[in-house]
């Protein structure tokens, strides 16, 4: 992919190498993020399951980062099998957000006109009690 933004470089390499390569989607996400402690955390969920297994994958995920007090995400890629850069569930935003309320300010890759930009995810999370 072009025009990837140079601070998401190794996030997205990351995610290339954690999605599955089969000539069939399979649903199945890569999830790279940066904590501002500059460690990479990786996850790949499965959305071809049913949303409560997904949810728990992704829960398990921010528990992770709970689990060695790195809630602090500074950037996001969220890669489909496919190749698709898209932007993380609102399940997972919102566990994101809840976790650190400063996550409002992470950067995620999201696809542009022009290739590739940054959107943070406060800009993404409906308000609550929508």
């Amino acid at each position: 992919m072009t025009g990837i933004p140079e601070e998401f470089g190794e996030l997205y390499d990351a995610a290339l190498r954690l999605v599955p390569k089969s000539e069939t989607p399979e649903m199945t996400q890569a999830v790279v993020a940066r904590a501002s402690s500059a460690k990479l955390y990786c996850r790949t969920i499965s959305y071809a399951v049913d949303q409560s297994e997904w949810e728990q994958a992704e829960a398990a995920f921010v528990s992770l980062l709970a689990g060695v007090n790195d809630t602090e995400i500074t950037h996001m890629v969220c890669l489909w099998d496919s190749g698709a850069v898209d932007v993380p569930s609102e399940h997972l935003r919102s566990l994101l957000t809840d976790a650190n309320p400063l996550n409002g300010e992470t950067l995620v890759l999201v696809r542009t006109a022009n290739g590739c930009g940054a959107r943070p995810i406060r800009t993404m999370v409906p308000p609550r009690g929508r």
